[in-house]
This record gives C-alpha cells, sequence and structure tokens, in this order.
C-alpha cells in the first residue's frame, strides 16, 4: 500500500497551479477535495493567529490525515509576497487558505512547487521490478524478459537501462536485446509449425509445438495466433 507521501507527492498538479506574478500557487479549493477524495476522514484545525509588534501576523493550520499531523505557519502576505502590518479579515483568510495548502504540501501535495521544479519526481520503477530485471537478465531468459516488457513497458525498461553502472548501458542493452530477439525467433518459428501442421490438419502436431513451449512461451504463440487460426484450431478440436 502506498504512504501519504507517496500518493500525494505522485499528483500532477500544474493543470491546477496558478501564478501571481513570480510565484506559483494551488486553489484551496481544488487541493482539499484532492486529500478529502484520497482520504475522506482528513481534517484541518485553524490554530491561534500569532500579531508581532510591527502590526503583521502569521497564521497557522495543522492538517491531520489518518495518524499523522502537520503544522505549517505563514506570514499575512500582500500580492507581492511581502507581510501586511494591520492585514484585515480578507488578507487574513486567504492566508489562512494559502496556509492550509502549504501544510498539505508537507503531506506530499504540490510540494515539488515549493521546491521550484516544474513536475512531481515518480519513482520510474520500484525496487521489486529492478530486483526481477536483474534476476532474469542474470538467467537470459529471453521470454521471461518479454512478459517483463510487456508488464511494465517500455518507459520503466528504458530506465532500467539508464540506471545500469557507468559502461554498463549499452552493454546491458545489447545483452536485453539479444535474448529477446532469440525468443522472437523461437516464436516465429512456433508459429510458422502451427500453420504448416494446421492447413494439413495435423492435429498432434499442433499439440506437441505446443506441449514443448514454456508457459510464458505457450501463452506468447496462443496470442499471437490469427482468427483464422483460432477458428481452425477450434474445428481440429484443440484447447487453448
Amino acid at each position: 500500500m502506498s504512504s501519504i507521501w507517496e500518493t500525494l507527492n505522485g499528483i500532477d498538479c500544474k493543470k491546477h497551479a496558478n501564478k501571481k506574478g513570480d510565484y506559483t500557487y494551488l486553489a484551496w479549493t481544488w487541493a482539499w477535495s484532492i486529500v478529502k477524495e484520497k482520504y475522506p476522514l482528513a481534517n484541518y484545525q485553524l490554530e491561534d493567529d500569532v500579531l508581532y509588534p510591527d502590526g503583521t501576523m502569521e497564521v497557522r493550520v495543522t492538517v491531520s490525515i489518518e495518524q499523522m499531523s502537520h503544522t505549517m505557519w505563514l506570514p499575512v502576505l500582500n500580492f507581492q509576497n511581502k507581510a501586511i502590518a494591520s492585514p484585515n479579515a480578507f488578507d487574513i483568510n486567504s492566508a489562512r487558505m494559502r496556509c492550509l495548502v502549504k501544510c498539505l504540501a508537507m503531506f506530499g501535495l504540490g510540494h515539488y512547487i515549493y521546491a521550484g521544479e516544474s513536475a512531481p519526481y515518480v519513482e520510474a520503477f520500484t525496487s521489486s521490478q529492478k530486483d526481477e530485471y536483474i534476476a532474469i537478465m542474470a538467467s537470459g531468459d529471453g521470454w521471461a524478459m518479454k512478459q517483463f516488457g510487456a508488464d511494465v513497458g517500455n518507459e520503466v525498461m528504458t530506465a532500467l537501462f539508464n540506471d545500469a553502472p557507468a559502461g554498463e548501458k549499452t552493454a546491458q542493452k545489447r545483452l536485453c536485446n539479444e535474448i529477446v530477439t532469440k525468443a522472437n525467433g523461437e516464436l516465429k518459428a512456433s508459429l510458422a509449425g502451427i500453420q504448416v501442421a494446421m492447413d494439413d490438419a495435423l492435429t498432434d502436431s499442433v499439440i506437441e509445438i505446443l506441449d514443448a513451449c514454456g508457459d510464458i512461451e505457450r501463452d506468447f504463440v496462443i496470442n499471437g495466433l490469427t482468427e483464422v487460426q483460432l477458428r481452425q484450431a477450434e474445428t481440429l478440436g484443440i484447447a487453448l
């Protein structure tokens, strides 16, 4: 199960970010609705405001999500992000809502905006995916690599290649391509053999080819059959 940070930090907020001058901020209505959508029992509390001798004020908000709470503070600011002396009710209310959003960033929502980044950072692959990739590479199993690549997609595969130690990236990619190419050649041969056997109505030969396949290979072979071949198999009484 993903942590609160992983869940909220992975949300791309840029479509809901607004700019005022050089500053980017999130609308509190959208930010709070997202949090409530993910965590219906989340709540926030307005803490006591702090009034300073120069007349400026600081507001504080505490947000609680599940068993975790964070408190954040923010001075009451004008449109130039300067502290306001003797702020009015509107200024204070606006600051409280901005402070709420800032506090939500402590849980991950829009955190990258405060870090000056353009998009949330999301791991390109999980540790379990990396472990599986390394194990398959070590085994040289092209069928397992074909299945792994189909499961995780091109972006993850590219990220795993790029994560290789310096000087090993090209070699890893070459090895991966070699074992997958070998599996593709075996797949092509199996499909061609099945076509010949079906054309000659040699049911036992089709079954023999399928039985010679490993589990992953068999799935790829069956998925590689055309609609016509699937109907031929049905006609021949071959259970796929």
